[in-house]
């Protein structure tokens, strides 16, 4: 760390928060460097042609690579944070908009369950409205979102 920067983020509030930041501002490698080299995300509701789990950082620096790549424009606003009795977790609240090519604009709500360990992300739970995702993100779209997907 040189001088005047901060240190990065510890708690698993200000992990989680930092790390969507750093995705809806496209500075990548900024987030993934917030990753366990062995983290687990888990999108259990996710709809046909979506993972619903990724194991190790490579696989997420995969998925977002690839989300960030195929869309125009994302942003994940923050806009609500929780914390647990246990340090590690935090539920994190945040608004999901990209801008697909064409034009045509993604947008839903989601949670994201978070347990951070020595300031990186282990586990990363994301539930959203699945729904509103297959009905706005057609499926050729979500494949080149999601390139390393078998499903669907």
């Amino acid at each position: 760390m040189t001088q005047g920067q901060l240190a990065p983020p510890r708690d698993a509030q200000a992990v989680g928060r930092h790390f969507l930041d750093q995705i809806g501002g496209g500075r990548l490698e900024a987030a993934f460097a917030c990753l366990a080299d062995d983290v687990v995300m888990e999108m259990p509701f996710a709809p046909p042609g979506s993972p619903t789990r990724l194991e190790g950082a490579d696989a997420l620096r995969s998925l977002y690579t690839g989300v960030v790549g195929a869309a125009l424009s994302v942003e994940l606003p923050v806009s609500a944070t929780w914390p647990f009795a246990d340090p590690e977790w935090a539920l994190v609240e945040y608004t999901g908009r990209i801008v697909q090519p064409g034009g045509h604009e993604y947008t839903n709500v989601y949670h994201g369950l978070f347990r951070v360990v020595d300031g990186k992300i282990k586990l990363f739970r994301e539930l959203y409205d699945t729904y509103r995702f297959a009905e706005q993100v057609p499926l050729e779209t979500r494949r080149a979102m999601f390139p390393t997907t078998d499903e669907g």
